[in-house]
Order: C-alpha cells, then sequence, then structure tokens
C-alpha cells in the first residue's frame, strides 16, 4: 500500500489529477492520506517522530558528524518542524529553545550520543554483533573510573577520532559510576542503561 504525505488539504480526486499530470501511475482509492491541519500540532509532532526524524536519524550511530555546519544543517531541519508544529515563528531570543522545551524534542545531537551508547552497550552485553575483542580495560585503575571503564582509542586523524568506536568510549567512560555499578545481576541491564539515558 502506498503512503503519501500531503502537507495542505488535498481530496483522494485532487490527488489522482495530480498524479495524471505529471505521469504517476496508481489508483487514489488504495491510497492513504494525510493531511496536517494547523489545528493539530499533536498530529503534526507525531508525523515529524514517525516520518521525518528517523530519516534524520538514519544510521546516526555511524554518522554522527563532528563538523559543526553539517550539525546546524541537522539541527536547522528539526527547529523549522518544530516552528510549524507549534505554528509559533517568532524570531525573539530563547523562543526556540521554549518551543523545544515545550514539544519535548532534544537536539538531535543529543539523540545520537544517546543512541551510540546504547548500541555501545548492546554490542558490551552480547546483544548486537559490532566488534568488541578489541578493546581493553586499563591496567591500573583511578578513583574517577567506573568497573567497566575501557581505555581510550587516540588518533590523529579526525576521520578515525571522532568515529563510532572512540567517540562513544568517550562517553562511556564519562557514566556514572553508581549506574555501572547498577548493571551488575541485573537481568536486563540493556533495558536499564537505555531507561537511564533515554529519562
Amino acid at each position: 500500500m502506498l503512503m503519501i504525505v500531503v502537507c495542505s488539504r488535498m481530496t483522494s480526486h485532487n490527488l489522482g489529477l495530480w498524479a495524471k499530470t505529471w505521469g504517476m501511475r496508481f489508483q487514489p482509492s488504495k491510497c492513504n492520506i494525510i493531511t496536517f491541519a494547523r489545528k493539530k500540532p499533536d498530529v503534526k509532532l507525531a508525523a515529524y517522530k514517525g516520518l521525518l526524524r528517523p530519516v534524520l536519524e538514519y544510521a546516526c550511530c555511524v554518522w554522527d558528524p563532528h563538523q559543526s555546519y553539517l550539525q546546524d544543517k541537522l539541527e536547522s531541519i528539526q527547529r523549522r518542524s518544530a516552528r510549524f508544529i507549534s505554528s509559533e515563528f517568532s524570531r525573539e531570543p530563547g523562543s526556540m529553545t521554549v518551543i523545544l522545551k515545550d514539544l519535548d524534542l532534544p537536539t538531535l545531537a543529543e539523540r545520537r550520543k544517546e543512541n551510540r551508547l546504547i548500541l555501545f552497550s548492546k554490542g558490551f552485553f552480547g546483544k548486537a554483533n559490532i566488534p568488541m575483542d578489541r578493546l581493553r580495560h586499563p591496567t591500573r585503575t583511578t578513583r574517577g573510573m567506573h568497573n567497566l571503564h575501557f581505555c581510550q582509542l587516540y588518533s590523529r586523524s579526525n576521520c578515525y577520532k571522532f568515529s563510532f568506536f572512540p567517540k562513544t568510549l568517550k562517553d562511556w567512560n564519562n557514566l556514572p559510576a553508581d549506574l555501572i555499578d547498577g548493571l551488575d545481576g541485573h537481568l536486563d541491564p540493556v533495558h536499564y542503561l537505555t531507561n537511564f539515558i533515554r529519562a
């Protein structure tokens, strides 16, 4: 079944005429048509979370750009979406922060960090097939290290320095020690860790 997303009021008849004009072949009667009304921000928010944000976060554990201009491009899409969802187009300083907070939309950079940590935990506990055999625990521990601390991977090139393992190891090693201690003996440590990270 074909899913058509329409951002204005369009009937199936009009959609059929539009498809005929542009040489597209499908039967409008067999399509689901989603229309977004300005008076339904909850519908627009659900559409953003279900249709647009997954595209922005596709393979984000692997592709997590460190360049500020690439991060800004991604965040600008979410900011424009947030203004459309809330129908708030004020350009006053701080207005965007309020809109994102009201919609409970964390930055995409924060979500990419969360997704990397969750994937890493799945790999550590054997629920994801990622190469963990080359990672090493330090031979000497300090007071600032938790029980599952790993040796940091270093590189002279930014390409490797900001790749999945070096970047995620740094975030993993900075997790609270009491959180890591709470994983011992837990029936589902990945679920426990995920709930903490997503909170």
